[in-house]
């Protein structure tokens, strides 16, 4: 900040004074490549911005109720330098990003963002004529018996023969798919969002694309049937 304000002092000068000059070689030594304090301070402010935009970032996913399924990050690389640490944990590609069909794809960063149409997230916010509904309220549109939240339609809901009948045809194609490691992983996995960070986390081109169609066909089913207001 100090020398972004004498920068701004610098500026305020007359063209004549020594200070203009030595700003104006500063700035013809970045225009042409070489070594000067103007091009280390954009280079340094450009990692400080970033630096906040990403633990700003994180602060949101380790607090928000919207990003339970965004906080999980593998860890990285325990000999990795502490910058890159943060930013692979926040702005590394993820492997899903890699499903080809889009509107799979798109169908999968909603349930990742909470931009989707499940009663947890809709409900969530207050309208002209009601107020938020509680979470503990916010109940299943097709079985009634739970919240309607990503685990309950992915992995639990059995209101409509539909979805049970997607859900098998997925877990038997994902089984048939599965490495061993990652089939064992599924079988003990100790709740419904660990289950989803499973299929995330995956490195398998087919595993992914065939949850990214699964969570297509479950939000269009779901979709179907006008959400429960209490």
């Amino acid at each position: 900040m100090l020398a972004l304000r004498y920068w701004e002092y610098a500026l305020s000068l007359p063209d004549d004074h020594f200070l203009s000059y030595a700003m104006t070689d500063s700035l013809a030594l970045a225009r042409a490549k070489k070594a000067s304090w103007i091009g280390d301070l954009v280079h340094r402010i450009i990692t400080d911005v970033e630096q906040s935009c990403l633990s700003d970032i994180s602060s949101f996913m380790a607090t928000s109720s919207k990003a339970l399924l965004l906080r999980h990050r593998p860890h990285p690389p325990a000999h990795a330098h502490p910058e890159m640490l943060q930013k692979s944990a926040v702005a590394s590609f993820r492997s899903y990003l890699n499903v080809p069909i889009p509107a799979h794809r798109k169908a999968l960063v909603r349930l990742l963002t909470s931009s989707h149409t499940l009663a947890v997230e809709v409900l969530r916010w207050a309208e002209r004529r009601r107020p938020p509904v509680p979470r503990c309220q916010r109940l299943c549109r097709l079985c009634g018996s739970e919240v309607e939240d990503e685990a309950h339609v992915l992995l639990y809901c059995d209101g409509t023969g539909d979805l049970q009948d997607l859900r098998a045809r997925f877990f038997h194609n994902i089984f048939a798919l599965a490495s061993p490691p990652l089939a064992a992983a599924l079988k003990s996995a100790s709740f419904g969002l660990h289950v989803l960070h499973i299929l995330l986390d995956s490195d398998d081109s087919r595993v992914l694309t065939s949850f990214a169609k699964y969570v297509f066909d479950v939000f269009r089913v779901i979709n179907c049937t006008p959400l429960y207001h209490p």
